[in-house]
């Protein structure tokens, strides 16, 4: 029986491994996140917005790090983050750029984060944290730099 529950751990692990770098799943928002992924490095929660917090795991998908939340129930992702100062958005805009953003450009999650505009393939900017942002210009605009990279519900 135990010999039965190892080797089961093993398999679990090595289809975990394969599965995130294959990434054969869509990772999207709204898309099923493959439940052997679910059974293992589970239950850290994340934040997925202001007084939510879903499960996660860190996943490298491509050679890229992201964080990856799903909805308990449905196991639907919810959301994804990345920090990986690899990741290009199709923009070509990266971890580190410097952004002059209009103000009304600019939305705040109070206690969370601070995003601009999306990309064209929907990424938001993460520009702060916890509403600490620069203050604007005389012209309403604010200069940023990109810490990371969100989807969200």
């Amino acid at each position: 029986m135990a010999r039965t529950r190892i080797a089961l751990f093993i398999l679990l692990a090595f289809a975990s491994i394969a599965c995130a770098q294959d990434a054969s799943w869509n990772l999207r928002i709204g898309e099923r996140f493959p439940r052997e992924l679910t059974l293992t490095s589970y239950p850290r929660l994340c934040t997925t917005a202001p007084g939510r917090t879903d499960p996660c795991r860190t996943l490298t998908v491509k050679d890229v790090d992201y964080t990856i939340a799903w909805n308990a129930e449905t196991r639907t992702i919810t959301y994804i983050y990345t920090e990986d100062p690899t990741f290009k958005t199709e923009d070509n805009v990266e971890v580190g750029t410097k952004l002059v953003l209009a103000e009304k450009d600019i939305k705040s999650y109070p206690g969370w984060l601070v995003v601009g505009s999306p990309t064209k393939d929907g990424w938001l900017p993460v520009v702060g944290r916890d509403n600490n942002l620069p203050k604007p210009d005389a012209a309403g605009k604010v200069k940023v730099e990109i810490l990371a990279f969100a989807k969200m519900q």
